[in-house]
């Protein structure tokens, strides 16, 4: 089961040549929750058979006969996916879509904030800030995978074919590996990755951003990459922000959904702030500062929700960015998780 699922991960990643062929499959819609059996029919031989649905591989797959298979659909976000058939590492060309309906299935996937993804962003004194994320996968069963959606880049090992139809899935696929993948994200700051939440823990990512001009200096910055459950319910503080000119402050602050919130410096409120909605499920919302006091001192920047609330508390999370204005060198405050 692990080799046929490294062959089709693999055919995914390099573009296997598809062998066309008549497929039909019913039904070609269900729940997002997945657990959908799907039926196939197409002329099939005696070879291992896996059904993928955009990135994710089905719960299983049989083959029934030689006209048949029978796949079960996993959990996935709402939309809809390219579903792909591997006569063991062999692709076999459908033109095939199955519809997830409904809502997204909370109680199946953990949000997770990458909280800076951008492309390449040019600096001062010739600098070049980019931006990577590694992520490996550990602690399960060697056959399983995981599908991060949400992440829309091309990757250098294992990767999802980019699909040519307008289609909602983008999910890009850990394995249980210790080499782990490499992504150069490219897009918003800020970006949700939603991950099967049975798997979380096994997961281990890394965010770094680097000067390119400089990396004989420095190996750059690591930046926390936070789960939701670390937000913090409508309140969190962070400490010892650097008020020296030297030095130029950037925060950030992330929420689930839009919320208006107080910024305080040293107990006193700065300003008030409303974080915009991402325009897509995948972006959190958002606000950044850059022109905090610079008094000499350190600061206590305390962000608190505005006014009472009619339910519980928005989940928030911050961080300030450090940079030295004379050697370029970022550091990060964050709050403990």
């Amino acid at each position: 089961m692990h080799h046929r699922f490294l062959a089709v991960l693999f055919a995914l990643s390099v573009g296997s040549a598809a062998i066309a062929q008549d497929y039909t499959m019913t039904p070609t819609s269900g729940p997002t929750t997945g657990g959908t059996e799907v039926t196939i029919k197409g002329q099939f031989g005696e070879w291992p058979y896996a059904v993928v649905f955009g990135s994710t591989p089905a719960l299983e797959t049989r083959r029934v006969d030689a006209q048949t298979l029978v796949a079960k659909t996993p959990a996935h976000l709402p939309g809809v996916s390219e579903v792909r058939i591997f006569e063991y590492d062999i692709f076999l060309g459908t033109d095939l879509t199955f519809t997830f309906e409904g809502g997204i299935p909370e109680e199946r996937f953990e949000r997770i904030l990458l909280p800076v993804f951008t492309p390449p962003v040019q600096g001062a004194f010739g600098s070049e800030f980019h931006t990577r994320l590694r992520g490996a996968t550990h602690g399960g069963p060697p056959a399983q995978f995981m599908t991060g959606f949400g992440l829309r880049e091309t990757c250098q090992v294992i990767c999802p074919e980019i699909p040519e139809r307008d289609l909602t899935d983008w999910g890009v696929t850990f394995s249980f590996r210790d080499n782990g993948t490499s992504y150069e994200p490219n897009g918003k700051p800020g970006r949700f990755v939603f991950v099967d939440q049975n798997l979380v823990e096994a997961l281990s990512l890394n965010l770094r951003v680097f000067d390119v001009s400089r990396t004989g200096l420095n190996f750059g910055t690591q930046i926390p990459v936070v789960p939701e459950s670390a937000f913090k319910p409508g309140r969190l503080t962070l400490l010892g922000v650097p008020g020296d000119t030297r030095f130029r402050n950037t925060l950030r602050i992330y929420a689930v959904q839009p919320v208006t919130v107080d910024v305080l410096v040293n107990g006193q409120v700065n300003r008030t702030v409303s974080l915009l909605p991402g325009t897509t499920i995948f972006d959190p919302a958002y606000t950044q500062i850059g022109d905090l006091p610079a008094g000499g001192e350190d600061m206590q920047i305390t962000i608190l929700e505005n006014g009472p609330t009619d339910g519980p508390a928005t989940p928030i999370w911050a961080f300030v960015t450090v940079t030295n204005n004379e050697t370029q060198l970022i550091t990060t405050i964050a709050p403990m998780p």
